[in-house]
């Protein structure tokens, strides 16, 4: 799983322009992802834009986002 999401976020990372900074987080996005996919869970999240990429390249995983009020 660690080694298909440092893949995954760095294409994460090109399609959403991060910088150094964002790295990280791209990183635990994608492992998480990975791993929720693994196990047959749903990711809860407010981070729509990274979500709906990784939505977009890994289509069997799924989020469901939240809006904060």
């Amino acid at each position: 799983v660690l080694a298909r999401g440092a893949l995954l976020s760095g294409i994460l990372c090109r399609v959403q322009g991060y910088g150094r900074d964002g790295r990280l987080r791209a990183l635990q996005a994608c492992v998480l992802f990975l791993q929720a996919q693994k196990l047959g869970l749903v990711v809860l999240t407010a981070n729509v834009g990274d979500y709906d990429v990784l939505l977009q390249l890994i289509p069997a995983g799924r989020a469901l986002f939240y809006r904060r009020t």
